[in-house]
C-alpha cells in the first residue's frame, strides 16, 4: 500500500506539527548564534537551508488536514487527538433559509439562473470537519 493511500492517524498529524515546530526551533537556535547585523548573509543561508525542509513539511501538514477532515467527515464524527482535534460538523445551512428564498425571488425576473442557482442551495446540505487545537494541553 503507498504512502498516499494508507489513511493518516491523528498521531501522525501531531508528529507532523511537532516536527514542524522542531525545525522552526532549531532554525531560530542557529539564527541566534550569529545575532550581529554584520552577518545577515549567514542568517539568509540558514533561511534558504530550511526553506525547503518547512515547505515539504507545510505540505504534508496541508495533505493532512485535509485526509483527517475527510476522515472525519465519511466516519461523522469528530476524531480526537493529542493536541488537535478534527471537529465533525452535521451538515447543516449557514444561512437562513427564508434569505436565500428572497434573494432568489428578486433575481428571478432578471437572472432566472442565478435565481436556479440560488434555490439550489436550498437542497444541499453539506457535512464538514474542521480542525481545532486542544484547550489547556
Amino acid at each position: 500500500m503507498s504512502e498516499e493511500a494508507k489513511p493518516i492517524t491523528i498521531q501522525e498529524f501531531d508528529d507532523l506539527i511537532a516536527q514542524r515546530d522542531l525545525l522552526m526551533l532549531e532554525k531560530q537556535a542557529q539564527r541566534d548564534k550569529v545575532i550581529p547585523i554584520e552577518v545577515k548573509a549567514e542568517m539568509d543561508a540558514i533561511d534558504a537551508e530550511f526553506s525547503d525542509k518547512e515547505e515539504l513539511i507545510a505540505a504534508k501538514i496541508v495533505a493532512a488536514e485535509e485526509a483527517l477532515k475527510a476522515q472525519a467527515v465519511s466516519a461523522g464524527a469528530t476524531i480526537e487527538g493529542q493536541y488537535y482535534n478534527f471537529q465533525y460538523t452535521k451538515g447543516g445551512f449557514t444561512v437562513k433559509v427564508d434569505d436565500v428564498q428572497r434573494v432568489a425571488d428578486r433575481w428571478e425576473k432578471t437572472h432566472p439562473e442565478v435565481a436556479m442557482e440560488l434555490r439550489s442551495i436550498l437542497t444541499k446540505k453539506k457535512s464538514f470537519a474542521s480542525k481545532q487545537p486542544k484547550r489547556g494541553g
